[in-house]
């Protein structure tokens, strides 16, 4: 059985004590008519869950600062990418053994674990004086708490959310870590400068600590079919139809890899880019770009629902791509421009495409089409490292080319689904 039939049959530990689940059971917290696509969108269990991810996602966006502190210490564009890069080829190489680990702790126990494990890596850049070659190890960690994060977190906003509402609560559930990524580098760069590096990894420490307390208050997740559910609602927002064939899927899965692909060339070495140029501080961008996703997918949610997933993927794929091109002109004098037209393109995407994802699947395959794109999206993540050579050779203005229009012409493959 390969990982991603693994992922499909496996379920929660919680679900197997005892005798079968009753049909249509759901997660302590989460009442009857919100299983079913009825009710309020912020219930108990939603609001745990959120705070769980704004205080990971603080601990994860302190990480946005590692290229700048690798550059600062003198590591070329090449080692900066081995580094980064490993973070992609840990989210894939997890992505096995994710089943096993659900199977074993359960939903619960897994989002613990994730939380737990980024403070362990965040501690060890804290206690080491200088990184060096673990530098790889300790990025890789990071990659396996995103995984598990990724798919577990995922899979639990699909099934608490109102049908009607699938996009609004990715948009907001993504938010909830979102806005993490201008509030830690905000507080990081500064404290960076007067403190050093280190106290920076050591806040990151105490915050994934707070995240693995609030992940132990979550209630079990649900993974059994919903009796009121024989049907579920198309992508575009309109009708019903049974979930779609793997194959349909799989444009979807290439446009994650190369956005991942867009977003980890931009996010590794814009710092080493601005810093080449002698811009220090660039804090600006994440606020920047934080600020207008946020206000997309807070405010833009419902819009992609009434619009069609497909349409505003496509075009907001386009629009990602073509920032990420732009950046060896915009970057690194105009990083708050620069930021807030990525934010407004990162915003659309993916609440869009992750939509289009589980909107027409079953909740039994959802961890498994979750695991898939999480795992496209790490090897986009994790060619980064190719993309180091090559700035040697080309220069970052090449590269950041290169990485952008890839990612715009994925656009096309949304715009040919849906013909």
């Amino acid at each position: 059985m390969d990982s991603t039939e693994a992922v499909e049959s496996s379920e929660d530990p919680d679900q197997q004590r005892g005798a079968s689940p009753q049909r249509g059971a759901v997660a302590p917290g989460v009442r009857a008519n919100e299983a079913v696509g009825e009710g309020p969108l912020f219930s108990r269990a939603f609001v745990a869950l959120l705070g769980m991810q704004a205080a990971y996602g603080f601990s994860f966006s302190l990480f946005f600062l590692l290229p700048k502190y690798l550059a600062a210490l003198g590591e070329s564009p090449s080692r900066i990418g081995l580094v980064m890069g490993g973070f992609g080829v840990a989210c894939i190489s997890t992505i096995p053994f994710l089943p096993m680990l659900l199977a074993k702790v359960g939903r619960r126990g897994a989002l613990v674990f994730a939380t737990l494990l980024l403070s362990f890596a965040s501690a060890a850049f804290a206690l080491l004086p200088l990184p060096g070659v673990m530098a790889i190890p300790l990025r890789a960690a990071e990659g396996v708490t995103w995984t598990i994060m990724f798919s577990t977190a995922m899979a639990l906003t699909a099934e608490m959310a109102p049908r009607s509402r699938l996009a609004q609560a990715i948009g907001i559930a993504g938010a909830a870590s979102l806005i993490m990524n201008a509030i830690a580098p905000a507080i990081g760069e500064p404290l960076a400068d007067h403190f050093g590096y280190r106290s920076v990894f050591a806040l990151a420490t105490l915050s994934s600590l707070v995240a693995s307390a609030l992940a132990w208050r979550l209630p079990v997740g649900n993974a059994a079919p919903r009796e009121h559910e024989p049907v579920l609602r198309s992508a575009e927002g309109g009708g019903a139809l049974l979930a779609p064939p793997s194959r349909s899927r799989v444009p979807l899965y290439l446009v994650f890899s190369v956005a991942g692909l867009g977003y980890g060339v931009l996010s590794t070495f814009l710092a080493p880019y601005a810093l080449a140029k002698g811009i220090h501080a660039i804090r600006t961008f994440f606020i920047a770009y934080t600020f207008s996703a946020l206000c997309v997918r807070v405010l833009g949610g419902r819009l992609s629902d009434r619009l069609g997933h497909a349409s505003v993927a496509s075009w907001a794929v386009l629009a990602y791509g073509l920032v990420v091109a732009s950046t060896g002109a915009l970057a690194p004098y105009h990083l708050a421009v620069l930021g807030f037209v990525f934010g407004l393109a990162h915003g659309a995407a993916f609440p869009a495409l992750m939509a289009l994802l589980v909107g027409g699947t079953s909740p039994h395959q959802r961890p498994r089409v979750l695991g898939i794109a999480n795992g496209s999206m790490s090897l986009g993540m994790a060619s980064v490292y190719p993309a180091g050579l090559l700035v040697s050779r080309l220069g970052y203005p090449a590269m950041f080319a290169v990485a952008g229009a890839l990612t715009a012409a994925a656009s096309f493959l949304l715009r040919e689904s849906r013909k």
